[in-house]
């Protein structure tokens, strides 16, 4: 008589905290902000969790009458474990053996030993662990030597990074003297790893001129470069 949504299935519970600093005057201000974000999966019997950190900046400069300078930063990181149904499929596939498992299904053997049928054996030997980082940085800068003519410049990289180990390990089951056994869907044991960096840079140059003529003719020339 086990009810098996209410043994595997929990409460989710999210945490968010952001703190923010601005201030500045005339010619120069700024705003910092940082935040934290938790969230515990729904899964009681195995690591579900989500976390991320992030740092957002922005400054503004005004060197003098005719030439301002931006910088915006952001960085963040992500790191995300979850189960998988070890030897049969990913997250989703957990969720639909739960769903499945029938009441009269034992947790545990009178030996302790959780049941390969309770899904939890193979719950907590098969998981999956992605990190992400990303480091995103802007420059730009307006000059307006003349009345109506302005040049602007801005150049930004980024610098995104993911990796991503998913372990399959063997997991068992107890007879009953208590001898383990491997779940035959569990062997051989094994790790999947997988890394990426890569790098965006971007480069835009443009420059305008407004002008009239007559009070009631207005002209504008734009060129620019990416």
């Amino acid at each position: 008589n086990n009810d098996w949504v209410d043994i595997q299935f929990g409460n989710v519970r999210r945490n968010h905290e952001n703190i923010s600093v601005k201030g500045g005057g005339k010619d120069a201000a700024y705003f910092i902000s940082a935040g934290h974000a938790y969230e515990k999966g729904i899964l009681k019997m195995a690591e579900d969790n989500y976390n991320r950190i992030n740092l957002n900046s922005k400054i503004d400069l005004n060197l003098n009458s005719w030439w301002k300078l931006t910088s915006n930063t952001r960085i963040t990181e992500e790191n995300r474990i979850n189960p998988v149904y070890n030897g049969e499929g990913n997250y989703a596939m957990v969720i639909h053996h739960i769903l499945r498992t029938h009441p009269n299904q034992y947790l545990k053997s009178p030996n302790g030993q959780y049941s390969a049928l309770s899904r939890v054996p193979l719950m907590r030997t098969g998981n999956e662990k992605t990190t992400k980082r990303e480091v995103l940085q802007r420059l730009a800068t307006e000059i307006t030597p003349l009345k109506g003519w302005s040049i602007n410049a801005d150049y930004s990289v980024s610098l995104p990074f993911k990796q991503f180990v998913g372990e399959n390990l063997t997991a068992y089951e107890d007879q009953v003297d208590g001898t383990l056994t491997p779940i035959a869907s569990t062997v051989p044991s094994y790790i999947t790893k997988s890394k990426s960096n890569t790098t965006y840079k971007s480069l835009n140059v443009f420059s305008s001129y407004k002008f009239d003529v007559a009070e009631r003719h207005h002209f504008a020339f734009l060129g620019g470069y990416q």
